[in-house]
């Protein structure tokens, strides 16, 4: 990964955790772990986080309904539609 940083390119990561989670604090705890790993290990330069949305919805309909409490702790750059 860190040789393609080198030539230039962008490593971009997505995290998300389904809606079939029982409790927010599990939903962000699991959010913030991956987001780190994505940053840390994968050398990912943005990292874009869903806590609501399940694997089998088209990508185009994540996040177009915002939930009334977002993730500020979860450090991510956005989510799949920002």
């Amino acid at each position: 990964i860190q040789s393609l940083k080198d030539e230039g390119c962008h490593v971009i990561g997505y995290a998300r955790k389904s809606t079939c989670e029982k409790d927010n604090d599990s939903r962000v705890r699991l959010l913030i772990l991956v987001c780190k790993n994505l940053k840390n290990r994968s050398l990912a330069c943005k990292v874009f986080a869903s806590g609501y949305c399940n694997a089998n919805e088209p990508l185009l309909e994540r996040d177009l309904n915002k939930q009334e409490h977002p993730f500020p702790q979860i450090h991510g750059d956005g989510d799949t539609q920002g």
